[in-house]
C-alpha cells in the first residue's frame, strides 16, 4: 500500500466542459455519493409527529445516515483497493475540528450530552470526506443543484400545507407563526439562503426540462424565504449575492456581467417576493436570536472555532485561488460558445455565494446546529473545494493524496489504505450505536409529550423515564418530568428533576421559573429571590421570570426592591391587562416603603 500524490494515469472527470452535469463521466457516482444527496434532498422536510419536534427526526437521519455512509465508503475504498483526497489539506484540517469536538467530550461536564453534539460535527466531517475523497465520480454542481432543488421545493411545499391548516403536519409542540412546524426563522433563514443561490445557478446553466424544474423549485423556494424573513434577511441575501459576484468578476473582468447579472437578478427578486408576502401575509415572525457563532464559542471555546475558522478560510482561498487558475488556463477563444464557456463561472459564484450567505447568517442564526442548512452548507463547499482544487491543478493548498493497493504481484501488506478504510468502517458502525439508543428515547420523548399536552401526568412521567433509560442525558426531559410531578402536587419530586435540568442547561428558563414557582409553594422565599434574579438575568424580557422574583421580594417585605423590579418591568411593553396590574401594584408597594418611613408616633 502506498499513500502518494496522484500522476496523470490516475483517471479523473473531465474539467474543460461547460458543466459538470453536461458531462458523460467514465464513472458513476458511488453508493456514499448517493448517500450524501438523499440525505441533502430529504432532510429539508422529514419529519415525524410522534417526536418532540421535526429538527429531532433530521438530527436522527443525518447522524444515523452518514455513520452508514462512512462504513459504505470504507467497504467501497477496501474493494476498489485506491481513494483519491482532494484538496487534502482542507479535508485534514475538516476532519482534525471533528476530531477536536470528540476529544472535547474528555473535559465536558455532561459527556453523554457532549457526544451527541460532537457526532452532529462527525457527520458533517463525513460529508466533506465524501466529497473530498469520491468511491466513483466525484460529486459536482449539478448533483448538488438537483438535490437542494428537492430538498427545498419539498419544504416549501410541506410550509404551505401547514399553512392553509393541514394539521397532519403539526407536532406535539407547534412553533409560532404563519406556517405552524416549518416555519421557524432560523430554518428559513439558515437553509434556504445556502440553497437559493445553487438553485438558481443551476437553473441557468441547465437547458430542457432540468432547467424548468430547477426554476420551479427556485421560485418556489423563493417565495417560501420571502415569507419567514422578510425584508431584512432578503436584503442580506441579496447583498452577498452581489458581493460574490463583484468578487468574481474582479477575477473575471472580461465575464463580470455573467455572474453580476445573475446576482441583481437573485436580490431583485428577493426583493420582491418580500414585498409581496409581507403584504399579503404580513411580517415575517421574529428570531429568536440565536448565533451558531456563539454556540460554537460556547461548546469548543477559541481552540475550536479557531480550528473552524481556520478550514473555512483555506477553503475561501481554494475557491478564490482555482478561480484566477480556471480564467487564465481556459481563456474563451471565438470558436467556443460563449454561454457554454462561461457556466462553469456562474457555478463558482453560486458556491461562493452560498458559502458566504453560510457564514453570514451563522452570526445571527444556529445555521451549524441545525442538519439540513449545516449540510447542505458544508457539502457545498466541499464541491467548492474539489472542483477549485482540479482548476489548480492539484497544486499548494489544493494538493491530491492517493492511497493505493499494491501492484500486482507485489507482496501485501496492511497498508495505509486498509488502516484508513478500516478505521472508516468502525467509526461508522459506532456513530450508529448512539444513533440508536437517541432514537429509542426520542421514541419515548414523544409519547412523553403527548401524555403531558394530555394531562396524563403518570404516564408521562413513565413514558419520559424510558427515555432516559434509552440515552440518560437531556436537559429537556428531566425538565418535563418535573412539570408532569408538580402537577399531580408531588412538590418533592418536582424539585429533585427541575435540579438535575438545571445541571444540564444552568440558565433554562423553564426549569428556572418552575424551581421559583416551588420555591415560592413551599415559603423558601430567600432562595426563591436567589433563583428569580438568576432567571431575570439570564432572560431579562421573560416576563414569568420576573413576576417571580418579584413575588418573592413581596414576601420577604423588601419593598424598595420590590418597587425598583416594578418600575423596571413596567418600561417593557407589557400586554395591557398586566400593565395595569402591575401599575396598581407599584402604587400599593409604594405605599408599603413610606409606611415603612414613617415614624409609628407620627401616625
Amino acid at each position: 500500500m502506498k499513500i502518494s500524490k496522484p500522476n496523470s494515469a490516475v483517471s479523473e472527470p473531465r474539467d474543460d466542459a461547460p458543466s459538470h452535469w453536461a458531462l458523460p463521466s467514465v464513472e458513476a457516482l458511488g453508493v456514499p455519493s448517493w448517500g450524501v444527496l438523499i440525505l441533502l434532498a430529504t432532510l429539508p422536510f422529514a419529519f415525524d409527529t410522534g417526536l418532540r419536534s421535526f429538527e429531532t427526526l433530521k438530527e436522527l437521519l443525518l447522524v444515523a445516515g452518514m455513520g452508514v455512509v462512512l462504513v459504505s465508503w470504507g467497504v467501497a475504498a477496501l474493494r476498489r483497493g485506491r481513494f483519491i483526497v482532494a484538496p487534502a489539506r482542507v479535508a485534514i484540517l475538516g476532519a482534525i475540528f471533528a476530531l477536536y469536538a470528540l476529544v472535547s467530550i474528555i473535559w465536558a461536564e455532561h459527556r453523554l450530552w457532549s457526544l451527541w453534539e460532537a457526532l452532529h460535527f462527525v457527520a458533517l466531517a463525513v460529508a466533506l470526506l465524501i466529497t473530498a475523497a469520491p468511491s466513483g465520480r466525484a460529486l459536482g454542481f449539478g448533483d448538488i443543484a438537483l438535490a437542494s432543488a428537492l430538498g427545498g421545493l419539498g419544504a416549501a411545499v410541506f410550509g404551505g400545507l401547514d399553512l392553509v391548516g393541514m394539521g397532519g403536519f403539526r407536532p406535539g409542540w407547534d412553533p409560532a407563526g404563519p406556517t405552524g412546524a416549518f416555519d421557524t426563522p432560523e430554518f428559513g433563514a439558515a437553509y434556504f439562503v445556502v440553497i437559493l443561490p445553487i438553485i438558481w445557478g443551476g437553473a441557468l446553466c441547465s437547458r430542457g426540462v432540468r432547467r424548468v424544474f430547477l426554476a420551479l423549485s427556485f421560485l418556489i423556494s423563493l417565495a417560501y424565504f420571502s415569507l419567514l424573513a422578510g425584508w431584512l434577511w432578503a436584503g442580506v441575501l441579496g447583498g452577498l449575492g452581489i458581493v460574490a459576484a463583484i468578487f468574481v468578476g474582479a477575477f473575471q473582468r472580461q465575464q463580470a456581467l455573467r455572474v453580476l447579472l445573475p446576482s441583481v437578478v437573485l436580490s431583485a427578486l428577493a426583493g420582491v417576493f418580500a414585498l409581496v408576502m409581507t403584504v399579503a401575509l404580513g411580517a415575517a415572525p421574529a428570531s429568536s436570536g440565536q448565533s451558531g457563532v456563539t454556540q460554537l464559542f460556547s461548546e469548543y471555546g477559541v481552540a475550536g472555532f479557531s480550528l473552524f475558522a481556520l478550514w473555512v478560510l483555506a477553503i475561501f482561498a481554494v475557491a478564490i485561488s482555482g478561480l484566477i487558475s480556471r480564467g487564465q488556463a481556459y481563456a474563451l477563444n471565438e470558436g467556443r460558445a460563449e454561454e457554454g464557456a462561461t457556466y462553469w463561472l456562474v457555478e463558482h459564484w453560486a458556491m461562493l455565494s452560498a458559502g458566504l450567505a453560510g457564514v453570514g447568517f451563522m452570526l445571527f442564526t444556529p445555521l451549524l446546529s441545525l442538519a439540513p442548512a449545516a449540510l447542505s452548507w458544508v457539502v457545498i463547499l466541499g464541491v467548492l473545494a474539489r472542483v477549485s482544487a482540479k482548476y489548480n491543478g492539484f497544486t499548494g493548498w489544493s494538493s491530491a493524496r492517493r492511497a493505493a493497493a499494491p501492484e500486482p504481484g507485489a507482496r501485501a501488506s496492511f497498508g495505509a489504505l486498509r488502516v484508513f478504510a478500516g478505521a472508516a468502517i468502525l467509526v461508522g458502525l459506532a456513530i450508529l450505536v448512539p444513533a440508536t439508543l437517541q432514537t429509542g428515547a426520542s421514541y419515548y420523548r414523544g409519547k412523553g409529550d403527548r401524555w403531558l399536552l394530555s394531562e396524563g401526568y403518570h404516564d408521562a412521567i413513565d413514558a419520559y423515564k424510558s427515555a432516559l433509560r434509552w440515552y440518560p442525558v437531556a436537559g429537556d426531559i428531566p425538565f418535563n418530568i418535573a412539570q408532569a410531578s408538580a402537577h399531580i402536587g408531588d412538590d418533592r419530586e418536582a424539585r429533585a428533576w427541575v435540579d438535575r435540568a438545571l445541571k444540564v442547561r444552568p440558565d433554562d428558563i423553564g426549569a428556572l421559573t418552575l424551581k421559583g414557582r416551588l420555591l415560592l409553594n413551599d415559603a423558601d422565599i430567600s432562595k426563591a429571590v436567589g433563583v428569580g434574579r438568576r432567571a431575570v438575568k439570564a432572560h431579562p424580557d421573560n416576563l414569568e421570570a420576573s413576576n417571580i422574583l418579584l413575588s418573592a421580594l413581596i414576601l420577604e417585605q423588601r419593598y424598595e426592591d420590590a418597587v425598583a423590579q416594578a418600575q423596571k418591568m413596567l418600561t417593557h411593553d407589557l400586554p395591557p391587562v398586566e400593565n395595569a396590574r402591575l401599575t396598581s401594584l407599584l402604587a400599593e408597594l409604594q405605599k408599603e416603603v413610606l409606611r415603612a418611613e414613617t415614624p409609628e408616633d407620627s401616625l
